[in-house]
Order: structure tokens, then sequence, then C-alpha cells
């Protein structure tokens, strides 16, 4: 089974700072490189905000983990999370600014595909 591509959390955090006005206006003045400017600031407030290592998850975080998985397999495979290594805390730094492009491209591609106007509020 695939594991989440972000945690809860994270994905609020991503979320929260996605609805800034100071990324709202990014987006909606579009400037040249307008994608990679909203990237930098996505990745700026991440890594301060999950820029250490990740303690072991608490039986409360994994519950909530695992509340989010509907299907028997999903609970079944499911697993707490261990303490974060120095190495895995090494290789999610490099990868952040990859992850968080991903995850504003998706953004994008999820409006599209829906027909939201922004503007219009459609």
């Amino acid at each position: 089974m695939p594991v989440r591509a972000w945690l809860p959390v994270k994905c609020d955090l991503l979320e929260a700072i996605y609805a800034m006005p100071e990324v709202a206006a990014l987006i909606t003045t579009r400037p040249r490189g307008y994608i990679h400017l909203v990237v930098a600031i996505l990745q700026e407030r991440y890594l301060l905000a999950f820029g250490h290592l990740r303690p072991a998850e608490t039986d409360e975080q994994f519950l909530t983990r695992q509340s989010l998985y509907t299907s028997a397999a999903g609970h079944r495979n499911l697993r707490p999370l261990p303490a974060e290594s120095h190495t895995e805390w090494l290789l999610r730094r490099l990868q952040a600014e990859e992850r968080i492009y991903r995850w504003v491209r998706y953004q994008f591609q999820s409006v599209a595909r829906r027909g939201v106007q922004e503007k219009e509020g459609v």
C-alpha cells in the first residue's frame, strides 16, 4: 500500500499558506515565474515549521492518521511512524522543494479540471 503523500498536519499547513493573501496575489496576477515564487514561500514556511527531526508518532497522532484510511486493508497495513533518523531528515529537506512544487501543480490542475473560476466565485 502506498504511503500518503503528506501527513495531515503538513497538508493543513500547506493549505493555510496557499490561502494567504500574499500567495493569492501571486496566483491572481501571475507574474513571470509565479509558480516558483509560490513554491519558495511554501517551502520557506514549511521548513520553518517542519525543518527539525520528526519525533516518533504518538498514539493519538497515529489514530488520527489511521482514521483517514477508510478500507480495512489500509488500517491493517498502517504502522506508527518511528522517530526520523538524521539521514531521513536530510533526505526530506532535500526533497521538500520538489514535493511542494508537485503539490502546487496539483492545486492548479485540480482547479482547471473542475473548471472553477476563482475570480467569479463559481
